[in-house]
């Protein structure tokens, strides 16, 4: 089968295929400050390794840069940027924020990359656009995860004006690239705010969710919308009810539910199984062979895609990414 979105769409539907799809992403840190660079960036990968969709990594911190925050951008590929100002400084500074512009700025960089991808691949594969969900954007403007925490205790009228204004621009944006055919889809991920180490689940419902929901509305015309839910202990299965088409996590935690007890609880895709900093990143290709040979074992009957549970490192070898693709890859 060489048609990628039909081997996608006839894994979701239960249908029998002769592969199982296989996804990578990572950052360019160097690269993805400028549109033309992050399009190349994400261009060249995806010719280089062939994989059966397109999850964008966009510039790291482009969620947050929508709303003022003002960061030193790296040249080295190896290392992230660095935020040197935000617009929050306290919680009045929520009152404050203003819905961005699609047309300038971050956003509409960012556009501009996607646009120049999907020109490149056109329809022969399943692009998805990276979307932070509000709780993890409004964060990135605190120092720390955790200093939003009393923001939402103590101050919530205040910080609910800041949800509502990032939930409004990322609507919009998610609208407006899917309806022009720019992407097909949302990977929506819950950056830090996935964990029980940060949040129980009722807080969560009480607070978070329904802006969440308010966001993958704008996503529901996409045909592959994937939910990344991050970190160990992770509360994934507080989402299993979310709209979207399928779920990715790291299962190679052991803190975390693995492929098995996802896929008993979802008919929707399983995308994961291979762990995004251990074999790939330092182990030997035959190691990355028995990681991956676990992965299909272990999901064997369920919706499955092969990937990692999250980013992998810059420094991942080429030698193990090509070993992953060419294990679900049937021999001629």
């Amino acid at each position: 089968m060489n048609d990628k979105k039909e081997l996608i769409m006839r894994i979701a539907r239960g249908e029998k295929v002769d592969r199982i799809p296989v996804s990578i992403w990572r950052h360019f840190y160097d690269l993805e400050t400028s549109p033309e660079g992050l399009a190349k960036a994400m261009i060249d990968f995806q010719k280089k390794y062939d994989w059966d969709f397109m999850k964008v990594n966009p510039r790291a911190c482009y969620h947050a840069e929508t709303f003022g925050a003002k960061y030193r951008m790296s040249i080295d590929p190896k290392k992230n940027h660095v935020r040197i100002g935000s617009p929050v400084a306290s919680p009045n500074d929520w009152l404050k924020l203003k819905p961005a512009s699609l047309k300038e700025g971050a956003l509409a960089e960012q556009a501009q990359a996607l646009r120049l991808i999907k020109k490149e691949f056109g329809e022969s594969l399943f692009i998805l656009q990276t979307v932070f969900h509000p709780f993890s954007i409004a964060s990135d403007l605190l120092e720390t995860p955790k200093d939003l925490i009393p923001h939402y205790q103590d101050h919530w009228s205040k910080l609910k004006n800041g949800l509502e204004v990032i939930t409004e621009t990322f609507r919009n944006y998610t609208r407006t690239l899917i309806r022009e055919g720019t992407i097909d889809g949302l990977f929506f991920a819950i950056k830090d705010w996935g964990t029980s180490d940060l949040i129980n689940d009722e807080d969560y419902c009480q607070t978070a969710k329904s802006f969440d929901l308010a966001l993958l509305e704008e996503a529901d015309p996409g045909k592959l919308n994937i939910l990344h839910v991050c970190k160990s202990n992770n509360r994934l299965f507080s989402f299993l009810d979310y709209p979207v088409h399928g779920f990715n996590w790291d299962a190679t935690d052991s803190t975390n539910p693995g492929l098995k007890e996802v896929a008993a609880k979802t008919d929707k895709l399983i995308i994961g199984g291979v762990a995004h900093r251990g074999n790939l990143l330092s182990g030997s290709k035959k190691e990355v062979e028995r990681e991956v040979e676990g992965a299909l074992i272990e999901s064997a009957g369920s919706r499955f895609i092969l990937a990692a549970g999250c980013t992998v490192s810059s420094e991942t070898p080429d030698e193990n990414l090509f070993q992953l693709r060419n294990a679900v890859t049937p021999q001629t």
